[in-house]
């Protein structure tokens, strides 16, 4: 908990010049630094980045429920694709999974799923547009260690996915 009340005595001026990300980052640098807050404590977002060719439209047309595990070694099987919905077979079980168009590339959710994990691929956004982000969420702010590590090895499939078949 101290980590959580220290993060709050930021001033605010600094405050006021973090984005969301760096928000996120500053959580979790700052936990990191005290050791007295669990390594699984608020690690909710999971992201990586990479430098590929890919447009939004090549995202959003390369990207389908069908394709998942051409992109992504932790989703096994493709059970079900009805293009914006369908049944996949991943590392944590069978899973409903939806597939939305966003304005900067696609959003996957797995509706079924306890945690309500969804995951982006998007591209363009400032600073740096040639850059590919993979990001992930769940809603729980407190996991199991195992099941932390298995969303950040996700993560890190869909970037070795992504820079493999690009």
């Amino acid at each position: 908990m101290q980590a959580k009340e220290e993060l709050l005595l930021l001033p605010w001026n600094l405050a006021l010049r973090l984005t969301y990300c760096q928000w996120i980052w500053t959580i979790c640098l700052f936990q990191g630094a005290h050791d007295s807050v669990p390594d699984y404590y608020v690690r909710m977002e999971f992201l990586a980045t990479t430098i590929i060719p890919a447009s939004v439209s090549d995202l959003q047309r390369r990207l389908t429920i069908g394709e998942l595990p051409r992109w992504c070694a932790s989703i096994e099987k493709v059970l079900r694709d009805e293009k914006t919905s369908g049944e996949i077979y991943s590392v944590w079980g069978v899973f409903e999974t939806n597939r939305e168009e966003l304005r900067n590339g696609v959003r996957f959710s797995l509706s079924s799923c306890p945690m309500a994990m969804q995951w982006t691929v998007t591209t363009g956004h400032q600073p740096s547009p040639q850059h590919t982000v993979i990001h992930c969420t769940i809603n729980r702010t407190e996991q199991d260690p195992d099941f932390i590590n298995s969303l950040q090895q996700f993560v890190e499939d869909w970037k070795a996915g992504l820079e493999t078949h690009w």
